[in-house]
């Protein structure tokens, strides 16, 4: 039976057509419930398997984030030992530095120090030499002036000598008369005055040289 049948032919049927009528109605709704029932049950399905999805997702994204957080926390913990073993390497290299200036501050110190007693050794050995140079030159002007001294001692004796002995042969020749030396038209002299300035000239050169 169809669905448009009209009222008037329904008004016709007997028993046995209107139940047939309505069990094909029955069946009909029948079907149509459980393809409804089945519909719902296979979104509910469907919503469930959604769900279930989104939440292994969630889950996986959570596990993710807390793998992420994890590996950064350890990446962080790394970072601050590799920090701390920075610091503590700086410090040992500052320390070392610190030590390595002083041991060179002790060295020149002791450089300075050898430095000083060196010049100050040199300059004493150059004031002994100057000292030596001068005490030196000082004997040899001394020997030089009592060479010259002596010299014009035996000089000055060597001329007292000479004139002395003049004057000694003047003595030893008789002297000349007035008569003759007035005849022989020399001037008349004192010889015994003159031999006695020859004698006061050499002693006076006898004590210059002295």
């Amino acid at each position: 039976m169809g669905a448009n049948v009209p009222v008037s032919t329904i008004a016709e049927w007997g028993d046995e057509e209107y139940e047939s009528m309505l069990a094909e109605y029955g069946a009909r709704w029948q079907k149509h419930q459980d393809e409804k029932a089945e519909r719902e049950a296979q979104e509910a399905k469907e919503r469930a398997e959604a769900e279930a999805a989104a939440e292994a997702a969630r889950k996986v994204e959570e596990a993710e984030r807390a793998a992420e957080a994890a590996r950064m926390a350890e990446e962080r913990k790394a970072l601050d030992v590799a920090i701390a073993a920075a610091a503590a390497e700086r410090e040992k290299l500052e320390a070392e530095r610190r030590e390595l200036d002083e041991v060179k501050r002790v060295e020149a110190a002791k450089v300075a120090a050898v430095r000083e007693e060196r010049d100050r050794a040199d300059q004493e050995k150059r004031a002994a030499e100057l000292k030596t140079q001068r005490e030196a030159e000082l004997a040899a002007k001394r020997e030089a002036e009592a060479a010259e001294l002596k010299a014009k001692q035996e000089a000055g004796h060597s001329d007292a000598e000479k004139i002395r002995a003049y004057a000694d042969a003047l003595c030893a020749v008789p002297a000349p008369t007035v008569a003759d030396r007035h005849a022989a038209g020399e001037v008349d002299t004192l010889p015994s005055i003159a031999i006695a300035a020859l004698y006061a000239l050499a002693d006076s050169l006898d004590g210059g040289a002295a």
